[in-house]
Formats: structure tokens, C-alpha cells, sequence
């Protein structure tokens, strides 16, 4: 591959080199002359080895954080930004000057007054150490009309650099790399006078020049009719009337009609409208005028303009006539003229430059729509940012290097450029640049005359001809550039200046006095009065900012002094945006002499005081801390926190915590299970278990070496997880406060009893010696008192070890299948392979020589004469331990022999598991050889035995809730226990190989088959009983406690997701009211920060482990597997991190300390609370027998969502239990807070906040609208001056009328109608899932949900805004819901109907669709905010009750049921006629189907406005959509990932390179 030749330094370039290298340098170089402009990071990776790094706004450097600037730093070998973001970073002390080696200046000239190279000098000239060498470029170094020596010097003192520029002996080396375009002028005759436009008389017509502003604009209009034509004028009125038609925001119109006349936007110190009245005057104006022209004129009233400001099409408002000669002036002609000559060269390239934005789009349109040039000429315009938000036709910086690519590929062959195309972008060589409008300075004039790079270029100025002025300003552009060659020539030939020159003032950069700079210590940030501005602007541009209002600083100047004494001064006055508290919104600066220096002192002092009242971090940005002042808050990640899950040791309850040694009376408890009623739980439909439970006594009881029932009671009553036809079962563990007496070898027996009967259900097996907890123990009832079945504990004692058989038999079953496996390998047979000839050839292992104690197998039982089936069939368990050990209850014998071929017809349809095997193998001869390898030799003369599979044990009741549009079902999944004896699905074994159970049937099934179950229940509501007392949750019943400490995980009928959704909702309200109540000058961003932080998982699971709440959760299902019944002296598990989902790591980057100091916090409460210091037992895995199987129920692995759920499901149960006192209580206790649990004392707090103090006049003011409002709302308020504060929206705090907005009763407000909502479903549908629970809420809490409620009653009519932006919205919004109210308002629900309506009579029309309302691309988000601003208001106001009353939310309720709920809710449906979204429907679809996590949903902004939203899975793109918005983008890219999915899930799920199969948890990221 040939090597690509990199570009050769030149000789002038070499000369400049040795310069910089022994001082400052600026190089002063013509335009081209191999001086990069834009692309400076592309060029010097290609012409260099050095490690380049770009940093612009785009990429979010004002969020990077001083770690990952240093990481930058020090990785990268250049740096190129833009100059604000190097000026941000210093002032803020992200680096300093001694990172920086050398500093260049592209387009040096700038570096005068405020602009950021100026800035950054500043800090340099007052930088103590080591500075960076600077080297400064430009192709002119001097500024407006400023003597050109002087301006040089100006700015070699400002960048402390020495100007030079090319020697005349390396002229001729020059000319070779730079092409010097010829020069000429063209003079053009003044035109006639051209007719006036259509819509100029329409403007004139209805009193557009009695309104100053569009009276400017008119005047506009008539110059350019005079000097470009009526073709041109009229476009000009197009722009014009489409500014006006889309007329949305006050700032933004300001911002439009302030537009200079060289096309840059004016920053506006003064507001332009001044008065409301001058406002109305313009939007009457412009409503008669739209009626008009639409009625009149050829107007498509559906245009697009404005709508997609950036697009190929700029103007479609109008229909676009031909261009003739007799409606364009001689200046158009000769531009036409001139691009004429170039029709046939295919090569042609050019720029065109003009003064404004609004000439570069008619220009553009005029060679679209020109006869002869629209055949072969391209155009495009090249303009810069502006205002983003005016209809201006400005393009974004990604713009405009697209469109310099594609200049630059010859997809357009001519650009219309206005001052950006000067400079700063590197645009290729043009053949042909044309001054359409002439230029103003020896800058423009070199800048735009670089372009002509081309070989034979050519430079066109056109001047009117006789027009001496424009003549002469352009001969003295040109002397002033021969005049600063000179210059710079003289000043590289001076050795050194005079001192006069040195001090004159006019030169010497301005010294900072001490009290103009301000630097924070902590960081060394530093602003001075010259950057104080910037700094303030960067402050404002980062806060949170709401719809139609201004992020922007306002500034308003006051004259003072005598101006007859010339000692008139000005003041500046600084009005911050609203989202600043209102403390530190307004600034007042010291007099100055002029306007800037006033704005400078200003805003230097609004620096500081907002350091000092704690609104700026050490780097001068919004600080962004929790300001709860009552609570300990856990600073919260930027980012979403990872899930952590964690190894704990398994709480073990106080009472079983005793010792079984020096001891020799103990406790016995019998177990009797009763029928329970408890309201609290839901009563289910279930089916009858098989076996009566209600009243019966257990055969055996627990031993326990303390007393687990409390002092003065008989007995301990927890509740089972099953339930038979008349209820709820519990179980009573009976204790008359007697002890028994135990010797030492009994306790040995009871011991091996409970192990050999425990050890019946466990996968892996248990010894004797372990220390438990407590044992089982058979009993028998002597007198009616519980008495130690002795009889029963010898038996045990002298019975075989049916353990050690079964692990024998393992043994031989695992020699067995290596010796099948050989011999497969050998025969390369099947199953059924011919086992007379292998055996034969190959010996298998022999059977064990294992001597059991019962002499006899079932089959020698079988050939008694004496044999008794039906006994046998009531009492006997048989052990078959070819087929696995398992045990069996007979059904029947059946004359079949083992090698007789088994006849299908027998089999029921259920007995699916045999008749697969018997298709296989056809006789169990060869099954149990086949398949359960068997190589004993089989007796042939014994018949086969039907048999069903024991139980494992009792499970609990698992069910499944159905829902329907009438009522909710539960259906009864059967534990296996009931499956078994309902349906049973028969095996078959050879009794040969059966052996007899040591326990017998009715003893296994009636009494031992439900232990672990009642043990395992036992054990966890000892724990919820230990955290009820420790806690004082006395108020919350034991049995809901238990419930909240239940997880899904552990598979009850019962588990605390529920209780989670209603105290996650409670703690959110408290939260906010406490936050709200505790800091009443911060603002909605401030407090939803800190709320965040004070509901955040981290907290809660911080507060729990600290109070060991971790060891009463119940988290895993009661399985063989994951069971063991509780020991005490087990080995102690540490505490232990298990897994993190986490995000890749940051290379250092963004370093979280904040998150490892929560992380070691926790592991310090963990340490704390864990057992096994300071004599208590430790608790950790058992002694088995398999020391590699852990079991969960002993060592619990758990995550930290699932602790702070339960933390949550307690205050939930606390709420459910005793209403809001004890919800809060609950909080308390659980988080070691102080919430006040009487909500009435908050309204004390405003009391003496002064909250509650009327303002009289205002209320007096908009008394009539609040009357209204409270009509509507059907409240009346005590507290007047809440209502207004509820309907004050953002923008009006700019007035000084207004102090206060509706965002702090918003945010109160949310949390309001978050809780009611949930509460009412909660209430309203007992049997919903907390899924669908949730997804029901979202629903009735969305934004477009609560803007159709608020738009019907009407409430958007009172609110108070100082925006004209807000109004179109409104009106828009409501056309589009009345338009869709109309066609389901005969549904609504009515007051008197009240919530209990039949929803089966219904027919709801947004059953199995999306609601009407979620098709609306874009509500105004305000109409939803002040309806719940009006909640808030309502509930403050209700908080202030009489004294001795309770608060009650009731009032809220019923104001929310007759606005919202009653008349809605036949509209929204039940919850099962709610569909999701399409974003969640792809989500979830993605969760079951493909359990990946590597799921991308990215929406991106293309480039003509609209969105573009791709779904990714593994970094590939599945499909993509295209919409006007970032939401429809995203729900059309879903919709069709959606229908990608069900045609593709296989093929995906399959290539999906997750770990972890289906237990993943799917991690979204979502891009916007």
C-alpha cells in the first residue's frame, strides 16, 4: 500500500518557527497560506504522531467533572477547543496554567475587550508560575478603524506576543503556494422605482407603521424594493409575515426585531417591548392581519415554515413566481449576469457573500427559482447559530460542516454566505467570491478575499455606480491593509519601544485592581470583572429551565447623578432566571462610567454573593447538593445506580438462640393447626386440601431449649401459607410454661429422630451432631398432656440408617454410569443396546454388598402367603433404590412380568412420564436396565407394582390472578402434595429392588409431610416478631409485618410487592412535605434532588442493615435445595459483595468517591449488625454432609432494591394499619428519622415561615379569578394567595409583580396525587398485581393524561404567564382535545354516579388501544403542572386545621374524585383495558423473549429538525424510524422493533451473547 505523503514545512513557515521558539509570537500570514482553521484536529493527526483530543460544547464539557479533565490532560499531547470552553475550565480551576506548555491562537485579532481570548489573558497576566508559551495566528491583525500600528501593538500587549509577518525574500516562495485571485468591481446602475409588494399594503392596511417595531421592518422592506427589486421585496415580506404568523415567545421576538443590520444578533441589554399594552397592540395587529391575507391571498395556511427551521426548502408560505427582468433592480441582473458565464464549466465553484441571514435565504430561492440559472447552479446557504429559537433560518455548527462537505464534494457548487464563511471554517479554494454586500473592514475584507484560492479566481466587489461614499470606504479598506503590511514590517524591525509607549494608556492592557478578582480557595477559581460576564451567563445556561421561559440573565440600567455637572453615571440591575432562589435573584452593581463596565461590576458581584449564599460549587457551577436539613442524606450517583447483591449470615430469632448443653429440662411445644379468619389478607377460592387440617395435633412437637412463647401465654400463633375451603390455616405452638425432663441420651435420640426425619426432604443431607436450633420430637398424649414418645425414639434408634443405605446405592449408581459410558464407546450402541453379549464380554461393577436390615424386599413380602395388599396400601412406603431412591405409595400389583411387553392400554393420559418410557424400551426389564442402568439380574416370576411418588413435602399455595372486565379470579395452582393425590400420574417399579420406608404412611402424610413448611414459617416469623419489638412496629398486625418482609423470590401466595407500591408512594409524599415545609426558599430542582436522594435505595438499605432488617426478609422458595432447618453453631459467613450489574468502568475518568464511601458505609453497618460478635452464636452454613452445598435459608444473598423494598412495604404497612400518624411512625423507627407524624404541625412551620400571610392587594386583584377556580375545584381556600401562587406560571416571576411560581406546589403537588392515585387502586382493585398496579397509576398521573383533565374543566384559562409563547400552545391543545372530548364525551362519568359503576355495561374505547390522549405528540406540560400546583395548594391549605382535629386527606380525595376519577375513569377502563405503550411493550417483550440487556434505544437529532430513533441489541441495528419528535420517533422505532421481534425472537435470543440465561435482568439504555 503506498504511503501517503505528509505536507513539508515551508521556508516563511521555518522562519516564523525559530521566532516562537525564543518568544511570543503572532503570525500574521495571508488567508491559505497553510494555516489550518477548522479541522486543526484532523490535520494534525495526519501530519503528526501526537496524541490529539478535541473539546467542544457538544460534547458536554461543562458536565466533566476536574478528575476527568485531568485524565484528559494528561493522556493528550494537544488540545483543541473552542476559546470559552479553555476560559471555562481556567476560571473554574479544572487545570491550570501548569498543564499547558504552549497556547495557539487561531484568528489572534479577537483578542481584544470581552471576547474569550481576552478572557483567558487576563488570568494569564495574573498566573504566578511558569506560563505557556503562546503563538497567535491571523491573517490581519488589525480591528475595525483603528490606526494600524496602534491596533497591532494593542494586541501583541494583549497576547504579551510580538507580531510577525512573511519577509519579502520568501515573497516569491509565497506566491507559489498561494494563488492570488484577480480583483475587480463591478458598478451597477440604481434601479426605478418597482411597484410594492401585495402584503406591504396588507401591513399598511391594518396599522403595521403605528407599531414601532413593524414599522422598522417596513422600512427594511421599502430600501430593498428600491435597490433589489419587487421579486426580492416580496420575499422579504414572506420572511416577514412568517416571523409575525409564528410569533411564539416574547424573548424570542425581542431577539428578532433587534437583529442588526450585519446579521448578528444583538444580546439586548434593554427589553424592546416594554409595556403589556405595546404587546397587545402587536398581537392584534397580527391577528387582523393572518384573517386577511388568508381570506385574500394565495397563503397555504398549512405551511411548514417554522415548523423545521432547517431544511432544503426555506420558503413555502407563498406560491414562488419565475424570475422576470422587470421585477429585479440592475444589481440582481448583474449578479445573474456574472453566474451566467459560468454555466458550462462543471467544475465551477463559488461563494457569495451578504450581510444577513434573511439575504442569504432570498438569494438562495432566487437562483432556485432563476430560469436559466437553476439549471446548473446548486446553492446552499452558509450562515451561522443566532438565535435557535427565532425563525431566523440559522443553522447549527453540525450544519454547517455538512454543508461545507458537501460544498466541498461538489453537491453544491455555490454557497451564500453572510459573515461566518469569513472565517473559522475551512471552506475549499472558489473560483468566483462576489461581495454582494460590501464589507466594512480591513478583516472582512481579507477574510472573504482568502476564499478566492482558486488558480484564476476571481474577486468581485459590486458598488453602485455614482455612489461616492461606498467608493471611498472601499479605498480606504485597501490603503489600510497596505498600511498595516507596513506596520508590521516597522514593528518586527523594532529591538525595543520606548517607555511612553509602554505606559500608554491606550495600549497597555488594563490592570485588575484586588477587589476585581475573586478567587475561591478551596479550587483556586478565579473570575475577574472581564470574565464575570461569561461566567454568569455559563451559571444561568446549566440551571433547569421550564417551557416558555428565559434561561438567560436579564439586565436593566438606572442613570444617576446631575448631568448638568457631567457626573451622570450608570447602574446596572441583574434579574436571574427563576430556577435561582429568590434571595439571590436580583443584583445590583455600583455606578460606572459607562454601560459594559457597569454590566461587568454587576455581574462580578452576582458571582460572588452566589458563591457565598451556596449556589456555586468551587468551579463556579450550579451546586447540585441535598439540602434535606433534618435527615442524613446518602449523596445519590449521576448516573442509575448499579443493583448490588450481597451475602448476609440468616437471622436466627432470640428465643432459639439457646444451648442444649449443662442441660436437662427443656421446652415442648406441640403443633396444632386451626382454621384462622383474617381480614387483612384477601380471601381466595381454593381448593380442599386432602387431608382435614383444620384442628389437628401433630404426632410430633418442637424442643426448644428456651421458650418460645412469651411470658403469661400458652401459646404462639403464626399463620400458614395454605388455606382450605373455610379459610386460613395458622398453627399454634402450645406451651403451658412446663419444662420437661431429657437426658443426655435422649436428647441423642431426638436428635437422630429429627435428622433422619429432616433429612427425608433435603437434597443434601444433614448430620446428627449438628447443634440445631431446635428438634422434633415425637409426642404422644398421656392425660391430655404432651408427652416424649419413647417407644417411637427407640424404634428410630434401633431401625437401620436409611441414609447410608441410600448414599451407598449412590455410590454403585455413579461406578454404573462410567461403566455405560465405556461401554457405549465400545458397542456404539443406544439404551437398548444387547445386553447378553456386552455384559458378557464387558463385567459391570457389583451390586454393593450392603447387608440391609430388613432381610426381606418387597418381593419376599410379596411371596408371604400372609401378603395383605389393602395394608399395604394404607401404611407402606417402599424405597426403590435403583430409581433414584425415591418413595413410593403402592397403588396396585399388576400381573405383568418385568421382561412381559407392557400393554399401552393400561396407561391413563395423564401417565404421559411412563408411556414415553415404555415407547422406548416397551418392557421395564429394559427400562431399568436402559435406563436406570441396572445389572443385577431381574427374577422373572415377580409381578410389577403401580405406584405414585411420595411428596416431597407440604408446598404453599402458589396462585394465579386472572382478570376480566367484570371481576378478578384467582386460580389454585396445587402444591405438589394435592397434585399427587388428586390426579396422580402412576409409575411402575419391580419389587425386587423395593424396600420398606422406616416411617410409615399415615405418620409421613398426616404429620411429617407438613413439617418443613411449619418449621420454615415458624422460623421466619420468630424473626418478624424479634423486628416487630426491637422496633416498636406494636401498631402493625404480626402477620401483615410478615408479609412485608416476605419477597417474591420466596414464592408465597403472599409477598410485600404490594405494601412496597403503597409505602413507596407514602414516602414520597412525606418526603416531599418535610422537604417542602423544611426549605421554603428552594425551588422544585433543589427539592426533587434531595428527595431523590432521601427515597433512594441507598438510604433505605443503609438504615436497614444497620437495624439487621435484612435477616427477618424471607427471600428464597421452600425447595429441597435451598431449605435446611436452623442450626446454631454454624461457620461464620463475613459479609460479602456478591455481584454488581454495573456500567463498564470510567478509566478513571469520572471517579465516584462519593459512591465507595456509601459502599464502605454499609459494609461498616453490616460488620455492626452481623451476629457472631461479642458472644453471640455465629450464624453461617450447616454441617453437611456435601460441605460444597449452601443452602439460602442459612446464608441469605440478597440485593439492595429488595432490601429497601421492605423497608418501603413496612411505612406501606404501617399506612394500611392505622392511617398516616403510623405510616410516618413507621418511617421513623425503621429510618431513624424525624418526621412530624401529626402533619398539622407542619402548618405551624408556615406560620412562622410567614406563609400563610395574605397579600391582601394582589388577592384583591385576581380575586375573581381565584373565585372561579375554586368553583371548578369545588374547594374554597382559607389561604387566598395559594391559589394565585398555584396558577403563577415560571415566566411571570420576570415581572416583579409575581415572587413566587407554581413549582413548589407542583412538586408537592406530584407526590399528592402520586399517593391518592395509588392508594385508590390499592383500595379499589385488592387483587391487582403490582405490575399492573403501577402501569394503571401512570396512566391516571401521565402528563397528557392530566392536561385533557385540566383542559375540560378549563383551569388553563387563569393562569398568570408573562409569555406570549404560552398562549398559541394552549389554544392549539385545546382545538385538538375538544375536537377528540366531542367523540367520547357522552362516557364520562358523572358525580352522582359516584366510583362504583358497572364496568361490565360499559364499553370503554380505549379497551386493547393506546388512550386517545397518549396519540397527542406534545401537551403542554404546564396545564398538568398547575393542576397539580392547584393539589398542593390544596393540601397546604388543609393542613391549617382546628385545633384537637386530626388532618385528613379526604378533602383532597373528593376533590380529586369529582375532577379526575369519577368523570375519567370510565374513559381510561379497568386495568386490563390498558395498553402500554409501545416503548414498555418492546421493553418487556424484549425481557421475556430474549432476556438481553443490551438493549439501545437512541433518538438523535437529524439535521433538518426531526428525529431519527434506532433500536440496537448487541451494538446492531434491529430497525429505525424517522418522526417530527423525539417521542413519535421512539414509539414508531418500537413499533417496529415489536414486529421485528416476533418474526426474529429465535434467531436473536440464540445469538444474544448475555450471561446468565433467562435469570437476567434486562439493563436499557436509553439516548437522548
Amino acid at each position: 500500500m503506498e504511503e501517503v505523503k505528509r505536507e513539508v514545512a515551508r521556508a516563511y513557515q521555518l522562519e516564523l518557527l525559530e521566532h516562537a521558539k525564543k518568544m511570543n509570537v503572532i503570525a500574521v500570514l495571508k488567508t491559505g497560506a497553510g494555516k489550518v482553521i477548522n479541522q486543526q484536529a484532523d490535520y494534525l493527526r495526519y501530519n503528526s504522531d501526537l496524541n490529539v483530543t478535541e473539546a467542544y460544547g457538544a460534547l458536554g464539557v461543562d458536565s466533566w467533572e476536574k478528575s476527568k479533565w485531568e485524565n484528559i490532560f494528561d493522556e493528550s499531547d494537544v488540545l483543541v477547543m473552542t476559546p470559552q470552553v479553555l476560559v471555562n475550565i481556567i476560571h473554574s480551576a479544572m487545570i491550570t496554567f501548569h498543564s499547558i506548555s504552549l497556547i495557539v491562537f487561531d484568528e489572534c485579532h479577537h483578542t481584544r475587550k470581552g471576547h474569550p481570548y481576552n478572557q483567558l489573558m487576563e488570568v494569564y497576566r495574573h498566573f504566578n508560575g511558569e506560563k505557556p508559551k503562546i503563538f497567535g495566528m491571523t491573517a490581519s491583525p488589525i480591528c475595525s478603524n483603528e490606526d494600524a500600528l496602534n491596533s497591532i501593538r494593542t494586541l501583541e500587549k494583549n497576547l504579551e506576543c510580538k507580531a510577525f509577518s512573511v519577509d519579502i525574500s520568501h515573497s516569491g516562495q509565497q506566491q507559489n503556494y498561494l494563488a492570488k485571485p484577480k480583483e475587480e468591481i463591478i458598478f451597477y446602475e440604481l434601479g426605478p422605482f418597482f411597484r410594492l409588494p401585495a402584503l406591504y399594503k396588507k401591513f399598511i392596511q391594518h396599522g403595521g407603521t403605528s407599531i414601532p417595531l413593524v414599522n422598522k421592518k417596513l422600512k427594511d422592506v421599502l430600501t430593498d424594493c428600491d435597490e433589489l427589486g419587487t421579486w426580492w421585496a416580496d420575499r422579504h415580506m414572506e420572511i416577514l409575515y412568517g416571523e409575525l404568523r409564528n410569533f411564539s415567545s416574547r424573548k424570542n421576538f425581542e431577539k428578532i426585531w433587534s437583529e442588526r443590520e450585519d446579521g448578528e444578533i444583538d444580546s439586548g441589554d434593554e427589553i424592546i417591548i416594554k409595556d403589556e399594552l405595546e404587546q397587545k397592540e402587536l398581537t392584534e395587529f397580527i391577528s387582523r392581519l393572518i384573517k386577511d391575507v388568508e381570506k385574500n391571498l394565495v397563503c397555504k395556511v398549512e405551511s411548514n415554515f417554522g415548523k423545521r427551521k432547517r431544511k432544503e426548502v426555506d420558503l413555502d408560505l407563498f406560491p414562488i413566481p419565475t424570475i422576470t427582468e422587470a421585477d429585479i433592480s440592475p444589481k440582481l441582473k448583474c449578479l445573474f449576469d456574472l453566474l451566467e458565464g459560468y454555466e458550462y464549466d462543471s467544475t465551477f465553484s463559488g461563494m457569495i457573500f451578504v450581510e444577513t441571514r434573511r439575504s442569504s435565504v432570498i438569494l438562495k430561492t432566487a437562483f432556485l427559482y432563476h430560469p436559466k440559472l437553476s439549471k446548473f447552479l446548486r446553492p446552499q446557504k452558509l450562515v451561522g447559530h443566532g438565535n435557535q429559537d427565532s425563525i431566523n433560518f440559522s443553522m447549527l455548527s453540525t450544519e454547517q460542516e455538512i454543508v461545507v462537505k458537501k460544498f466541498r464534494d461538489n453537491v453544491y457548487n455555490i454557497l451564500i454566505a453572510t459573515r461566518i464563511g469569513e472565517e473559522g471554517i475551512d471552506i475549499q479554494s472558489c473560483m468566483l467570491v462576489v461581495r454582494f454586500d460590501q464589507f466594512r473592514s480591513v478583516i472582512n475584507y481579507i477574510q472573504s478575499r482568502g476564499r478566492a484560492r482558486h488558480q484564476e479566481s476571481k474577486y468581485i466587489c459590486m458598488l453602485p455606480k455614482g455612489d461616492v461614499e461606498k467608493l471611498r470606504i472601499y479605498k480606504e479598506i485597501l490603503a489600510k491593509e497596505v498600511a498595516m503590511n507596513k506596520a508590521l514590517l516597522e514593528s518586527a524591525a523594532e529591538d525595543s519601544r520606548d517607555a511612553d509607549d509602554e505606559e500608554d494608556g491606550n495600549n497597555t492592557p488594563y490592570l485588575l485592581k484586588p477587589e476585581e478578582i475573586f478567587t475561591i480557595p478551596s479550587t483556586q477559581a478565579i473570575v475577574t470583572i472581564f470574565s464575570a460576564i461569561s461566567v454568569l451567563h455559563r451559571y444561568c445556561a446549566m440551571l433547569p429551565i421550564e417551557e416558555f421561559c428565559s434561561s438567560v440573565p436579564k439586565f436593566r440600567f438606572i442613570l444617576v447623578g446631575d448631568v448638568r455637572n457631567d457626573s451622570q453615571q450608570c447602574k446596572c440591575v441583574i434579574r436571574l432566571p427563576f430556577s435561582v432562589p429568590p434571595d439571590c435573584r436580583v443584583f445590583e452593581g455600583p455606578p460606572c462610567d459607562s454601560k459594559r463596565k457597569a454590566k461587568q461590576y454587576a455581574c462580578f458581584l452576582a458571582i460572588k454573593n452566589l458563591y457565598e449564599a451556596g449556589e456555586l460549587d468551587g468551579h463556579f457551577r450550579p451546586i447540585q447538593v441535598e439540602i434535606a436539613e433534618a435527615v442524613k442524606v446518602i449523596p445519590q450517583k449521576t448516573k442509575q445506580a448499579s443493583s448490588k447483591v450481597r451475602k448476609f449470615n440468616a437471622g436466627l430469632a432470640e428465643c432459639l438462640k439457646g444451648s442444649w448443653e449443662d442441660k436437662e429440662e427443656f421446652y415442648l411445644s406441640i403443633i396444632k393447626i386451626k382454621l384462622t379468619e383474617n381480614a387483612k389478607l384477601p380471601t381466595y377460592k381454593y381448593t380442599q386440601s386432602p387431608v382435614k387440617l383444620e384442628n389437628k395435633v401433630l404426632n410430633v412437637g418442637v424442643l426448644t431449649s428456651n421458650r418460645i412463647q412469651k411470658e403469661g401465654e400458652n401459646e404462639y400463633f403464626f399463620e400458614l401459607p395454605i388455606r382450605e375451603e373455610g379459610g386460613h390455616l395458622g398453627v399454634a405452638l402450645i406451651n403451658d410454661e412446663k419444662k420437661i425432663l431429657v437426658s443426655k441420651k435422649k436428647l441423642s435420640n431426638i436428635k437422630t429422630f429429627h435428622t433422619k426425619c429432616l433429612n427425608f426432604f433435603l437434597k443434601a443431607l444433614m448430620k446428627v451432631e449438628a447443634d440445631w436450633a431446635y428438634l422434633i420430637a415425637p409426642i404422644k398424649f398421656v392425660n391430655d398432656s404432651p408427652v416424649l414418645d419413647e417407644l417411637t425414639l427407640d424404634l428410630v434408634m434401633d431401625n437401620f440408617d436409611q441414609n447410608l443405605f441410600s448414599t451407598v446405592f449412590e455410590d454403585y449408581q455413579k461406578k454404573i454410569g462410567v461403566f455405560v459410558k465405556e461401554m457405549k464407546e465400545k458397542t456404539n450402541a443406544g439404551d437398548e443396546i444387547g445386553y447378553n453379549t456386552t455384559v458378557a464380554v464387558m463385567q459391570p461393577p457389583s451390586p454393593p454388598d450392603f447387608e440391609h436390615p430388613y432381610e426381606k424386599s418387597f418381593l419376599q413380602i410379596m411371596e408371604d402367603p400372609n401378603f395383605d395388599l389393602e395394608f399395604h396400601k394404607e401404611n407402606t412406603i417402599l424405597v426403590d433404590h435403583y430409581y433414584y431412591g425415591r418413595k413410593y405409595m403402592i397403588v396396585d400389583v399388576l400381573d405383568i412380568k418385568p421382561g412381559d411387553p407392557f400393554p399401552m392400554e393400561l396407561l391413563n393420559p395423564e401417565e404421559t412420564l411412563a408411556k414415553n418410557y415404555f415407547k422406548k424400551f416397551a418392557t421395564l426389564e429394559r427400562f431399568y436396565k436402559g435406563r436406570l442402568r441396572c445389572f443385577e439380574k431381574i427374577k422373572q416370576n415377580q409381578k410389577i407394582l403401580r405406584v405414585i411418588q411420595v411428596p416431597q413435602f407440604c408446598q404453599p399455595d402458589r396462585l394465579k390472578t386472572h382478570y376480566c372486565e367484570t371481576n378478578t379470579t384467582i386460580e389454585y395452582l396445587d402444591f405438589p402434595f394435592v397434585k399427587y393425590c388428586k390426579s396422580p400420574a402412576a409409575l411402575y417399579i419391580i419389587p425386587q429392588f423395593s424396600r420398606l420406608f422406616f416411617v410409615k404412611k399415615p405418620v409421613l402424610l398426616n404429620d411429617i409431610i407438613y413439617l418443613p413448611l411449619i418449621l420454615r414459617t415458624m422460623e421466619h416469623s420468630l424473626n418478624c416478631r424479634d423486628i416487630h419489638e426491637r422496633l416498636n412496629l406494636h401498631f402493625i398486625p404480626r402477620l401483615l409485618l410478615q408479609q412485608a418482609l416476605t419477597t417474591p423470590a420466596a414464592q408465597l401466595p403472599f409477598d410485600y410487592e404490594r405494601l412496597e407500591v403503597i409505602g413507596d408512594s407514602f414516602m414520597k409524599l412525606l418526603i416531599s412535605l418535610h422537604l417542602f415545609a423544611s426549605n421554603p426558599t428552594h425551588l422544585e430542582g433543589r427539592l426533587a434532588i434531595a428527595r431523590s436522594s432521601l427515597e433512594g435505595n441507598r438510604l433505605f438499605t443503609k438504615k436497614a442493615v444497620k437495624i439487621g432488617l435484612y435477616k427477618a426478609m424471607l427471600t428464597t422458595p421452600l425447595t429441597r435445595l435451598l431449605w435446611a432447618p436452623a442450626v446454631r453453631q454454624w461457620t461464620h459467613v463475613e459479609y460479602e459483595l456478591i455481584t454488581t450489574n454495573s456500567q463498564p468502568p470510567d478509566n478513571g475518568a469520572n471517579k465516584d468517591t462519593e459512591s465507595n464511601d456509601v459502599e464502605e458505609s454499609i459494609q461498616k453497618d453490616i460488620s455492626e449488625a452481623a451476629d457472631g460478635v461479642a458472644n453471640v452464636p455465629s450464624i453461617g452454613k450447616p454441617i453437611l454432609s456435601d460441605v460444597s452445598h449452601q443452602r439460602a435459608s442459612q446464608v441469605t444473598v440478597i440485593g439492595d432494591k429488595t432490601i429497601a423494598d421492605g423497608v418501603e412495604a413496612l411505612v406501606g404497612a404501617g399506612y394500611i394499619s392505622k392511617g398516616i400518624r403510623f405510616g410516618v411512625k413507621a418511617a421513623n423507627n425503621l429510618l431513624d428519622s424525624n418526621y412530624e407524624e401529626n402533619w398539622a404541625n407542619y402548618a405551624e412551620i408556615f406560620k412562622k415561615q410567614g406563609y400563610f400571610s395574605e397579600n391582601e392587594t394582589k388577592s384583591k386583584k385576581y380575586l375573581e379569578s381565584i373565585k372561579k377556580v375554586e368553583q371548578l375545584l369545588g374547594y374554597t381556600f382559607k389561604h387566598k394567595h395559594l391559589v394565585l401562587e398555584a396558577l403563577t406560571h415560571p415566566s411571570a416571576v420576570e415581572d416583579e409583580e409575581f415572587t413566587t411560581c407554581y413549582q413548589r406546589l407542583e412538586f408537592l403537588g406530584d407526590a399528592v396525587l402520586h399517593f391518592l392515585t395509588t392508594r385508590f387502586i390499592y383500595i379499589k382493585y385488592p387483587l391487582l398485581s403490582p405490575g399492573t398496579l403501577s402501569s394503571y397509576r401512570s396512566t391516571l398521573v401521565c402528563n397528557k393524561f392530566l392536561s385533557c383533565v385540566c383542559g375540560v374543566l378549563g383551569i388553563q384559562k387563569y393562569i398568570r404567564h408573562y409569555s406570549p409563547s404560552f398562549t398559541k400552545p394552549m389554544v392549539d391543545f385545546g382545538k385538538l382535545l375538544e375536537e377528540r372530548y366531542e367523540i367520547y364525551k357522552h362516557l364520562m362519568g358523572k358525580p352522582e354516579d359516584g366510583l362504583n359503576y358497572d364496568s361490565s355495561k360499559d364499553v370503554f374505547p380505549n379497551r386493547g388501544t393506546v388512550p386517545f390522549w397518549d396519540d397527542f405528540d406534545d401537551t403542554p406540560k404546564a396545564i398538568a403542572d398547575v393542576f397539580e400546583a392547584l393539589l398542593g395548594a390544596v393540601f397546604v391549605d388543609s393542613l391549617d386545621v382546628e385545633e384537637e382535629k386530626e388532618f385528613s386527606l379526604d378533602t383532597i380525595m373528593t376533590i380529586l374524585n369529582n375532577t379526575m376519577l369519577i368523570p375519567w375513569l370510565p374513559l381510561v377502563g379497568p386495568p386490563c383495558g390498558i395498553v402500554n405503550h409501545p416503548v414498555k411493550q418492546f421493553m418487556d417483550s424484549c425481557h421475556q423473549l430474549l432476556h438481553c440487556r443490551a438493549i439501545d434505544i437512541n433518538a438523535k437529532r437529524n439535521y433538518d429538525g426531526t428525529y431519527c430513533c434506532e433500536v440496537s441489541l448487541h451494538e446492531t441495528v434491529i430497525c429505525k424510524a424517522d418522526a417530527e419528535s423525539k417521542k413519535s420517533s421512539r414509539r414508531a422505532a418500537a413499533i417496529m422493533g415489536l414486529d421485528y421481534l416476533k418474526k426474529h425472537a429465535l434467531e436473536l435470543r440464540n445469538s444474544c451473547t448475555c450471561t446468565g440465561g433467562a435469570k437476567k435482568d434486562v439493563d436499557i439504555i436509553v439516548i437522548d
